[in-house]
């Protein structure tokens, strides 16, 4: 997604806006982004199961496009456990920064599609703040399949597999980093599980919400569950009309 590529350019930039940008200066900026795109794809591909075995995701939402570089580079020339740490090392930093609960807050307040859920939300935050995680994931978790719901104007009952395919298909709508999310959702977030056999997966969705995993509380469950609500809020605010 082009346009979600161009916010996090512009987040990095303050005042500019690409949209008073001169035409011909967007369409170079369009056309080097494209070739961005194509270049980063292998590394995309490759990524992915990497990150998503640790229950981490490559925060794209709070993410801007000098650090995906490094992160690249870092699983390019170092390789998986590289490019793990690198995650690691950047939710720390995300976290670590005493105006990032409160500005999410702000941000999903001031979000229609967030905005009948913020206050089942805004408590989510304060679990994660007070440490209480094992309060904080399953609400965080809860609310995700709602506004995966919202977003995909779901009516009635939803299976699990059509739970799984809207949250592949607005992950979709994100041609950088939603072949990413994509399989981070199958798996991990949508792995199944039995009742009396070890969880496998560090975040199951499944697993979690239906009383199967009791090792679920940790602060990077919690902070991927909360950067998920925020991704997939995210590209729903960038992607084209329909």
């Amino acid at each position: 997604m082009l346009q979600a590529l161009l916010e996090r350019v512009e987040a990095t930039v303050p005042g500019f806006r690409f949209s008073d940008a001169p035409d011909v200066v967007f369409d170079q900026l369009l056309a080097l982004s494209v070739q961005m795109m194509g270049l980063m794809l292998p590394w995309w591909q490759s990524l992915p199961s990497a990150v998503a075995e640790t229950g981490l995701i490559v925060p794209l939402s709070q993410m801007p496009p000098a650090e995906i570089g490094a992160l690249l580079k870092a699983h390019r020339d170092d390789g998986p456990d590289a490019s793990v740490a690198f995650v690691r090392h950047y939710y720390d930093r995300l976290f670590a920064c005493p105006n990032f609960l409160p500005r999410l807050k702000l941000s999903w307040r001031a979000d229609p599609m967030l905005g009948r859920r913020f206050a089942v939300l805004s408590d989510g935050l304060d679990a994660h703040a007070a440490r209480l995680f094992s309060a904080s994931v399953p609400v965080l978790l809860a609310q995700l399949e709602g506004l995966i719901a919202d977003i995909s104007s779901h009516e009635g009952r939803m299976k699990a597999i059509e739970w799984r395919t809207h949250l592949s298909d607005v992950a979709s709508q994100d041609a950088l980093s939603g072949q990413l999310m994509q399989q981070f959702v199958s798996d991990v977030l949508a792995a199944t599980f039995e009742h009396g056999k070890a969880v496998t997966s560090p975040l199951s969705r499944h697993a979690i919400l239906h009383g199967g995993d009791v090792g679920y509380g940790t602060e990077t469950n919690s902070r991927t569950a909360i950067l998920l609500v925020d991704y997939f809020a995210f590209v729903n605010r960038v992607r084209p009309a329909r």
